[in-house]
């Protein structure tokens, strides 16, 4: 005869998986990449606007020049990795878009890139070191975006946070947000919102905990035609050539319970 404690963990387990399929069941991944190699896959495409960029030191707009030039492929902590390890001069921006448009929904999505830090500083990596965009499928002029940023030569911390949708803006030095992020550390960066609630830029702990956010100021109305995500470095003005570095686990949009 079973004990009342096995009957107790029995019981404990089988709503363990009644919430695992009922919240499975609930999200719809709408695009995922894991970035398993050996190649970038079809599912991105050299295509980023020239855009707003912003450091204490200097804002204006960075230039897209095409695809990032140092690409490898690994495995850091257990997690198939891109690693993206570029050397940028001034006021330059490299990365990719989705190719795949995505329809907006009523129901909330959440876009996020799981990444690492690596180690910050002058001789491995500095200012826009990772970024994540929404951008307007037929409009690149109309985009979201999210950065965390190592100015003064990758000794500062900063999150940055801009729409030009309505030019909603966050910086976090500007702004006296306490907010910092250590070396060698998984982050979440995250955009969510819906058709029907309004845009937010988040920075997530690696347990899911919200760091720091703010609000763009509209929905996922405004991408009526549907959206691509994007992931991108940019550099500000350093006066040289520079680096910056970023290991990236994945990228996903879903939509429900995460």
């Amino acid at each position: 005869m079973k004990s009342s404690v096995m009957r107790i963990n029995e019981y404990l387990t089988a709503l363990m998986l009644i919430f695992i399929c009922a919240r499975s069941a609930d999200a719809a991944i709408l695009f995922y990449d894991n970035f398993t190699g050996p190649v970038i896959g079809p599912a991105w495409t050299t295509a980023l606007p020239d855009a707003w960029q912003r450091t204490p030191q200097t804002s204006g707009t960075a230039t897209y020049i095409g695809a990032p030039g140092f690409v490898s492929f690994g495995v850091l902590d257990g997690a198939s990795v891109l690693k993206l390890d570029d050397i940028l001069n001034d006021a330059s921006r490299v990365g990719w878009s989705s190719t795949a448009v995505i329809a907006p929904t009523k129901t909330p999505i959440i876009c996020e890139v799981r990444f690492n830090t690596l180690t910050l500083g002058p001789t491995t990596s500095i200012d826009g070191f990772m970024e994540l965009w929404l951008l307007d499928a037929t409009d690149q002029t109309k985009y979201d975006k999210v950065s965390l940023v190592a100015p003064e030569y990758g000794s500062g911390r900063v999150f940055d946070a801009f729409s030009s949708v309505t030019n909603a803006h966050l910086d976090s030095v500007d702004a006296g947000s306490d907010f910092t992020f250590a070396d060698n550390t998984w982050y979440r960066m995250v955009l969510t919102g819906s058709m029907t609630q309004g845009l937010r830029a988040e920075i997530w702990d690696d347990s899911g905990k919200i760091l720091i956010g703010t609000e763009l100021g509209h929905s996922l109305s405004a991408y009526s035609s549907g959206f691509r995500v994007g992931i991108s470095q940019v550099m500000g003005a350093p006066g040289a050539f520079y680096p910056t570095n970023v290991a990236i686990d994945y990228v996903e949009v879903l939509t429900g319970a995460k």
